[in-house]
């Protein structure tokens, strides 16, 4: 028994000192992993303000495209005015006396709508750059979005729909003017709850900035 206590009083020192090394390095390891958790976190965090950034000024861009192009487009509506809808039949024109802007829907239609554009929200969406940000605000993009969505729908389905060889017969075109009257009216109300929808997005993200 004397003997194990000289023992361990001789290997005291060494002991200590192992203990100390093992707690330098548990220490060293959990400094590291927290440094690299830091570092990880600055980079989410720098990921999530310029994904925000760059689906902001894409909403503002295409907030600006539509602001241009609504004059152009209500202008198109208000020429695109049924004669029908009087109650008197109104007279066929001849061909070359046609006006362009009602007879040549396609043409007027493809100079009036706005190119809108969704690369940093689909970016943001693939990358998971925003899976911290607030609901609040991802709610807000979206919804812009989504409006965006419809408004490309809509003008997809009005672009077939006057390029359609059935449609070049000037009597069935004429009988179709109510309803693409009707679909373009929709498309410009859709436009202005797109504005409404980019600047809610806009202030939401100004505010999580």
């Amino acid at each position: 028994m004397h003997l194990i206590h000289r023992s361990l009083e001789a290997h005291k020192p060494t002991i200590i000192r192992m203990l100390v090394e093992t707690g330098m390095i548990v220490f060293g390891i959990l400094l590291a992993l927290s440094l690299e958790s830091g570092r990880d976190a600055r980079r989410e965090r720098r990921a999530t303000d310029e994904a925000l950034m760059n689906i902001r000024a894409e909403l503002e861009q295409n907030r600006s495209a539509v602001e241009a192009a609504l004059p152009g487009q209500r202008a198109l509506v208000a020429g695109l005015a049924a004669p029908g809808e009087s109650g008197a039949p109104t007279p066929k024109p001849e061909p070359q006396e046609r006006e362009k802007g009602k007879d040549d829907v396609a043409v007027d239609l493809r100079l009036n709508s706005p190119i809108l554009f969704r690369t940093a929200w689909d970016t943001a969406t693939l990358t998971r750059t925003l899976g911290r940000t607030e609901y609040e605000v991802i709610l807000a993009i979206s919804r812009a979005y989504e409006v965006q969505k419809e408004m490309d729908g809509i003008k997809e389905s009005l672009t077939r729909l006057v390029l359609d060889p059935a449609t070049q017969d000037p009597e069935r075109r004429q009988r179709l003017m109510p309803l693409v009257r009707s679909v373009i009216e929709g498309y410009v109300a859709l436009e202005e709850v797109f504005l409404k929808q980019c600047a809610a997005a806009e202030e939401a993200i100004g505010r999580k900035r």
